[in-house]
Formats: structure tokens, C-alpha cells, sequence
């Protein structure tokens, strides 16, 4: 499965704003809104691919360094735009459940 989301890293964010029709940056806000995210919070994004989901955060919680994110693809990885206080970290959900160490 990682070679699927190593190979469609580079285009991922350009087919997701295709797909869904410029709404996503909106509807992550939302999201998180809902889930009740606000300033000051930190936040993990299990999963975090491009990073798509930890910008929405870093707006509210208004500092990026708040901010983690776990994947175990490294094309996701390396495609991920966000600030270099955003940690981002080699692994799956799986490992942070079981609290097994996470590489950078």
C-alpha cells in the first residue's frame, strides 16, 4: 500500500482540489472546528500525507510548532508543504497505539 501512496504523492493535492472542487481547505476548517480545535491546542494528524489536514490546524491553533504529523509513506512525506516547526514523523497509527518508538 505504500508504494500506492508513494507514486501519487506528487499529485495528490492537485487531484484532491479537482475532486473536490476547491472545497477542501473549507471543509478541513470545518472539520476541526467541530471537533472542537482552538488555539493553543496541540493536534496529531495520523495520516497526515501532504499535510492538507495540519495547515487547517496551524490556523487554529496558530502555532505550527503545535502541530505533529505521523505517515508512513515518505512520497507523502517529502510532499508535505508546511512550516519546519510542523514535526513530522515515520510511522503508523498502529505504532502510536502501541506505543512503539517513532522515527523522524
Amino acid at each position: 500500500m505504500r508504494e500506492v501512496f508513494d507514486s501519487t504523492a506528487v499529485d495528490y493535492e492537485r487531484v484532491e482540489a479537482m475532486v473536490g472542487l476547491g472545497t477542501g481547505p473549507w471543509y478541513r476548517g470545518q472539520a476541526l472546528q467541530r471537533a472542537g480545535v482552538t488555539r493553543g491546542m496541540r493536534v496529531l494528524d495520523v495520516g497526515i500525507g501532504t499535510g492538507l489536514t495540519a495547515r487547517a490546524a496551524i490556523d487554529l491553533v496558530g502555532d505550527a510548532a503545535l502541530v505533529t504529523g505521523v505517515d508512513p509513506s515518505p512520497g507523502m512525506r517529502a510532499q508535505a508543504k508546511l512550516p519546519d516547526s510542523v514535526r513530522i514523523l515515520s510511522g503508523r497509527a498502529e505504532q502510536c497505539r502501541s506505543r512503539a518508538p517513532l522515527s523522524t
